[in-house]
């Protein structure tokens, strides 16, 4: 309702209701149920700090990010990014305030380890690890170039499938339209990062389930997509 219409925010929860990977995702109370919770409250908090540059709203999405973080590593990834766009938008004192409290579980996560292994990235290197051998294996099923195009494809193909090729199509050009474009970047940036890390490096296996932090945001696309037809 703040970044687009009050119409757009109805349709939106709508679409978030029906959405098979949320439904899958709730009924199994899979984590990133729980993750796609914080991830969401944290962009609403983001996205009044940006209209109202108050300092509460910036610090509330920062803590409600690191406990997404502590829930699911993918949400990591999203961090540094909005510490970048919030330095553009408001300025380097506001991105580190909320840098330092979005990054506190994942700095202590990480110095546990250093303490524990001896390893500063020892969740990174297991991580890689096992996506590296499992590319391997995925490739040896598909073929390895027809699986790299797969993985570089996975992000569209799963929301063509979740929401409907209709639907997807009409998010994709809502999407592509917005002069919301912060909200844009951490749906393009994330989704391209991971596609082009299986699909050039071998070092990442998509899965329906990994899609889902961008997907839900994408809902809000879907969601003005709707809203606007008469």
């Amino acid at each position: 309702r703040r970044l687009f219409s009050e119409r757009a925010a109805w349709s939106s929860v709508v679409v978030l209701a029906l959405w098979p990977l949320h439904i899958q995702a709730s009924t199994t109370a899979a984590s990133e149920a729980v993750s796609g919770l914080f991830v969401l409250v944290g962009v609403a908090g983001i996205a009044r700090a940006l209209e109202t540059r108050e300092r509460e709203g910036l610090l509330a999405s920062g803590f409600a990010l690191t406990l997404g973080a502590a829930v699911r590593y993918d949400v990591w990834l999203w961090i540094p990014l909005i510490a970048v766009l919030l330095w553009w938008q408001l300025g380097f004192r506001r991105a580190l305030q909320f840098g330092v409290v979005a990054a506190s579980f994942p700095v202590a996560w990480l110095l546990g380890h250093l303490v524990d292994t001896g390893d500063l990235l020892y969740p990174v290197h297991v991580i890689d690890d096992y996506h590296r051998a499992w590319f391997v294996s995925e490739s040896a099923i598909w073929g390895p170039a027809r699986y790299r195009f797969i993985v570089l494809g996975f992000w569209p193909l799963t929301a063509l499938a979740t929401f409907t090729p209709v639907a997807a199509v009409l998010g994709a050009r809502a999407l592509f339209r917005s002069k919301v474009r912060w909200l844009v970047w951490l749906i393009v940036v994330p989704t391209i990062v991971l596609s082009l890390r299986g699909a050039v490096l071998g070092s990442f296996v998509p899965l329906s389930r990994f899609t889902m932090k961008e997907l839900s945001l994408f809902v809000l696309f879907v969601g003005v997509a709707l809203s606007e037809l008469k």
